[in-house]
């Protein structure tokens, strides 16, 4: 026990001084405080605020938006359109020893939101890709998060006032590849810990006051709720015949029936609608993904995109008034077979990317364009939903 807590006081010192440097840009709390004082006093936001508040921070005396989604397919797209409101970004699959020099790229893109979708880090490799450890270990978790957090185009995402940052994890920055529920609370205690240091989550937030890392984030433009962000946790409570647990599944149903958004979209690290091998999958797991299409009908909810990844590759897919968009890899090993594509709308995606959604405002009409983007700038499975 003497040896596990001087090994938690060795983590915290070290990831603190790696990320000291980062502590300006917790996820814009001061704002976040003077916006819920503000509320106090006024029934709306002024006009031309775009916020994104943390879970609880939002009330509306909607209970949800009842409108559905539509889209088509599109060819091109005018990355620098002037009626932009909102850029979002989001990606997975980094392993932090290879060229991280995409994050350079990812920032010239330019997003107002950045999203870590799971495997951002693999903790359970080292420095050689094909060396996969089979049981926890917490110095090589601790090793694996510090090569990332000491890479320069890294530290240049993260130390970006104008880049917000939101995240989950999937099973290789859980701990072990394909795990699922830890029997060694200890090393539930080190991930978590790792994890919200990482993306500088305050102690204050709803995520520290529960097991795992699910959480919520409400998008307000110009006075709009657009979007409620559903960062599930895939991990923390999985077994073989469930993903989010009885506590994380009465949460998604109050906080999607209360959502009063234009879009809820869903954060996940395992791909949700389809399956690919050996890949895990809510479709997969198939319990799961009866029970989420089933408390989707009985919400009257239409309005749900999906963001996944884990795949290393990417895909569109739509299925049961869902649309997924899976974006993987940023920088792991390319998956080359194609797996299940019944409900492929786009093409299998097989170089590196990361995605994005873009929300426009047209004449005060806001509708939004989405799709993938290779290192190289090409455009890849680009869709407009209207909304």
């Amino acid at each position: 026990m003497k040896k596990f807590i001087f090994t938690i006081c060795v983590l915290l010192i070290i990831i603190t001084y790696l990320m000291t440097a980062n502590t300006n840009i917790i996820q814009n709390q001061t704002k976040q405080e003077n916006l819920k004082n503000y509320k106090k006093n006024s029934l709306n936001f002024k006009s031309d605020v775009i916020v994104l508040l943390n879970e609880g921070l939002y009330k509306s005396p909607l209970k949800h938006f009842p409108a559905g989604l539509s889209f088509n397919l599109i060819d091109k797209y005018n990355l620098f359109s002037k009626k932009i409101k909102y850029r979002i970004g989001f990606g997975s699959c980094n392993y932090q020893h290879n060229d991280q020099g995409f994050w350079e790229k990812i920032i010239h893109f330019n997003p107002n939101l950045w999203i870590f979708l799971g495997d951002n880090v693999y903790t359970d490799k080292t420095n050689k890709w094909e060396e996969l450890l089979n049981k926890p270990s917490i110095d090589n978790m601790i090793d694996q998060y510090e090569t990332l957090v000491s890479s320069i185009p890294f530290r240049k995402l993260m130390l970006n006032d104008n880049i917000k940052k939101i995240g989950i994890w999937d099973d290789h920055d859980y701990l072990i590849n394909n795990s699922n529920v830890l029997e060694n609370d200890n090393y539930k205690i080190v991930s978590k810990k790792l994890f919200t240091m990482f993306l500088n989550i305050n102690e204050k937030h709803q995520m520290m006051q529960r097991e795992g890392i699910y959480t919520y984030y409400d998008l307000v433009i110009s006075n709009q709720h657009l979007v409620r962000f559903f960062m599930l946790d895939v991990r923390t409570f999985r077994t073989d015949v469930d993903i989010l647990g009885t506590e994380q599944w009465e949460w998604l149903e109050e906080n999607l029936s209360q959502s009063s958004a234009r879009i809820n979209i869903l954060c996940s690290g395992s791909m949700v609608l389809t399956k690919i091998n050996d890949y895990d999958s809510w479709f997969k797991n198939g319990w799961a993904y009866n029970r989420l299409v089933t408390l989707l009908e009985n919400l009257k909810i239409k309005n749900i995109i999906i963001l996944s990844g884990d795949i290393h590759q990417g895909r569109l897919i739509s299925k049961n008034n869902m649309i997924e968009i899976v974006s993987s890899p940023l920088s792991s090993p390319i998956t080359k077979y194609d797996g299940d594509t019944e409900y492929n709308i786009g093409n299998v995606v097989t170089v590196h990317n990361f995605g994005f959604i873009d929300i426009i405002n047209d004449n005060n009409q806001f509708y939004l364009v989405g799709g993938l983007i290779d290192f190289d700038g090409n455009l890849h499975n680009l869709i407009k939903i209207t909304i």
